[in-house]
């Protein structure tokens, strides 16, 4: 199975260290990351997209996305992919 987490920050610049803190408590479940951001150069965007493949069991899995969304202007949402 695959677990695929999708976080999307609203307010980068007041919730990035605190997601970022997140991601390295829970970095040992993390298999792959990639961020996007409609930022170019010296324009850092408003919002951010981060893709995550996970590992682990699903109850860890819960956990880390309901931490993910007590952060103010932060939403994460999980997709199992196989069987």
């Amino acid at each position: 199975m695959h677990h695929i987490v999708a976080i999307l920050v609203e307010r980068r610049q007041e919730a990035a260290s605190k997601v970022q803190a997140l991601l390295s408590h829970w970095a040992m479940f993390i298999k792959t990351r990639l961020g996007l951001n409609d930022g170019v150069g010296d324009a850092c965007a408003v919002s951010g997209l981060m893709i995550l493949e996970m590992i682990g069991d699903e109850a860890k899995l819960v956990d880390f996305i309901k931490e993910l969304n007590q952060i103010d202007g932060v939403e994460a949402q999980k997709m199992t992919l196989g069987r």
